[in-house]
């Protein structure tokens, strides 16, 4: 009974914070970012994929969620000429 209450723990969610997270297609983590719930998706969603960008220069292709619409795009599409 213990091992199922410690596999229940460990599934809460922490309140009040959104994750971004960039992986490749392998799901090689290449940058996360956590904020406060309040702050918008497309606001702070463009931070992990700057800095994916800055630290992986070589990418080729960016795909993210419907929730970034389009300010997500016109940002990063300002940033660098890749196919979204």
């Amino acid at each position: 009974m213990q091992a199922r209450n410690a596999a229940l723990t460990a599934e809460k969610k922490v309140k009040g914070r959104k994750r971004h997270i960039v992986v490749d297609i392998m799901g090689n983590l290449l940058a996360v970012v956590v904020h406060a719930a309040n702050i918008h998706d497309t606001k702070a969603g463009i931070t992990p994929a700057k800095q994916a960008f800055e630290h992986y220069p070589h990418i080729k292709k960016f795909c993210a969620d419907e929730g970034y619409r389009k300010t997500f795009e016109t940002e990063l599409s300002n940033q660098k000429s890749s196919d979204f």
